[in-house]
């Protein structure tokens, strides 16, 4: 994907900051839970918060591989005109991480 570096910093910084919120909220719940209850006894929304943990990683980690791993088969027409085989094989692999990230 062909981003100017401004984007790509504003991107980096926002999506490390939400995930870092997001993290530390979850994590705090959960010692929070446990020190109350103990882990035999954490309710099921527990185990969906740490199912959740693992599912906004992957987001986080997709999103990112699809903006600084070379993008989707989303082009401009001066991208397709500058295809080669090496940017071909990573619009091909950025295009399943959107399939991933979706």
């Amino acid at each position: 994907m062909s981003t100017d570096a401004n984007f790509n910093n504003a991107f980096r910084a926002e999506t490390t900051a939400l995930y870092a919120v997001g993290v530390a909220v979850i994590v705090t719940r959960l010692v929070s839970r446990i020190r109350k209850l103990g882990v035999s006894r954490l309710s099921p929304d527990d185990w969906f918060m740490t199912q959740n943990l693992l599912w906004y990683t992957l987001l986080y980690v997709s999103s990112t591989k699809v903006i600084f791993g070379g993008g989707s088969n989303f082009m401009t027409d001066e991208d397709i005109a500058n295809l080669t085989p090496e940017t071909t094989a990573t619009r091909i692999a950025g295009s399943k991480w959107v399939l991933v990230n979706e």
